[in-house]
């Protein structure tokens, strides 16, 4: 059955989120920032902001010390989720000039999604700062949120979710550099949902990582520490599990057939992920670097 626009974001979320611990701004013009704390939509699969770390007190007047860390950019941030496998081989588009990046995979007949960024840039809160929240009995409010810790920020990026057909995807962005005659992203085969975008700056920020103070041992231990011991980790998903057409199902599913009950059980999905980031500049001189202006509809 053909995906409906919100079940198809939120299975698009999902697979990536499934293998990589992320979440994906299905609309990378709306402005997520780290610091921001809130919910995920259990519709969408959507952020919705409630507040910011740096702008919100009581929590402000000491994150105002633990400035966001900004990294030099990579020139691909790539997952590939589910039967999404990449063909290694580079993909041939004849005549067509000014490619900067190039990409092709080969889908099978699953849902799958993979997600490109070009020339990201991560921007974090630093750990310190994380390891005091740990620690500040002043500043409890924090540890019932959902708090962006990482955003990745991109002049393009690529999106994609199979429909199920086996197709053969094939991209490229040609120079996002301003002022040049051929911008913005080429595709062949991109039967399924998707959505690409290109910018002369780092407008778009389709990926950020939420995380939550959570409790890593709730009963006494043999050593002799104490239980309840407090660590950042990532929360869970608002669904139990989706299906191919982003219904949400139980993780144990019963089925009755002909009489008999069988209980058909979510699987594993393959997982690739491509990136690697530098080391960051020193806290005390990072400064968060915003974009500017962009326009309010995708490219």
């Amino acid at each position: 059955m053909p995906l409906s626009q919100p079940k198809a974001c939120r299975k698009y979320v999902d697979l990536i989120n499934e293998i990589s611990g992320k979440w994906v701004n299905w609309n990378p013009l709306n402005l997520i920032e780290v610091g921001d704390f809130g919910q995920i939509n259990e519709e969408t699969g959507q952020f919705v902001r409630e507040g910011n770390i740096y702008r919100d007190e009581p929590l402000a007047s000491i994150a105002k010390d633990y400035p966001p860390v900004v990294y030099d950019p990579i020139p691909e941030f790539r997952i590939d989720s589910g039967f999404a496998p990449r063909v290694h081989t580079p993909p041939d588009f004849g005549n067509l000039s000014d490619i900067v990046y190039k990409c092709q995979w080969q889908f099978k007949n699953e849902r799958a999604a993979f997600i490109v960024l070009h020339r990201a840039r991560k921007i974090s809160i630093p750990n310190t700062f994380l390891e005091v929240t740990l620690k500040n009995e002043s500043i409890r409010e924090i540890r019932e949120k959902n708090v962006v810790t990482n955003v990745w920020s991109s002049p393009a990026f690529a999106m994609y979710l199979s429909n199920k057909s086996g197709e053969h995807v094939k991209i490229a962005l040609r120079t996002t550099n301003a002022g040049s005659k051929e911008t913005g992203w080429y595709a062949e085969g991109n039967v399924g949902v998707y959505q690409f975008g290109s910018l002369p700056n780092e407008g778009y920020q389709p990926l950020y990582q939420l995380q939550r103070i959570q409790l890593r041992n709730k009963q006494p231990r043999r050593d002799g520490r104490p239980p309840g011991e407090m660590f950042w980790g990532v929360p869970e998903s608002p669904w139990k599990g989706l299906d191919d057409d982003g219904e949400e199902i139980p993780s144990d599913h019963e089925q009755w057939d002909d009489g008999l009950m069988t209980m058909t059980t979510m699987t594993t999905t393959q997982t690739t992920i491509s990136h690697s980031f530098p080391q960051p500049p020193s806290p005390s001189t990072a400064q968060l670097q915003r974009s500017s202006p962009v326009p309010s509809s995708l490219s």
